[in-house]
């Protein structure tokens, strides 16, 4: 898989949606992550701000981003976009 930012994406419109829809939740930016998968799919992740990541969720910590998709949690780099696994805790 590959990462890259997608600037501008969503308008101030659609962060109040995806607020609104994630209560406790914020989006600070227009910029999205986009994931391009091995099978030549792709998706577009909100960049959320809150407490965790919830499931299906892109949210910025700081100087990485951390993705939980399909049942794995990713560190993403911000600066360089590599992509880290993360331990599943539920199976330690």
């Amino acid at each position: 898989m590959k990462t890259h930012l997608i600037h501008e994406h969503i308008n101030k419109t659609d962060r109040d949606y995806y607020e609104q829809l994630n209560q406790g939740w914020s989006v600070q930016t227009n910029d999205c992550l986009c994931v391009d998968w091995e099978n030549g799919s792709k998706t577009v992740f909100v960049i959320f701000c809150g407490p965790f990541t919830l499931d299906n969720m892109c949210r910025d910590c700081g100087s990485y981003f951390e993705l939980s998709t399909g049942g794995n949690l990713y560190r993403i780099d911000k600066e360089t976009l590599i992509i880290e696994l993360q331990p599943n805790n539920d199976q330690v």
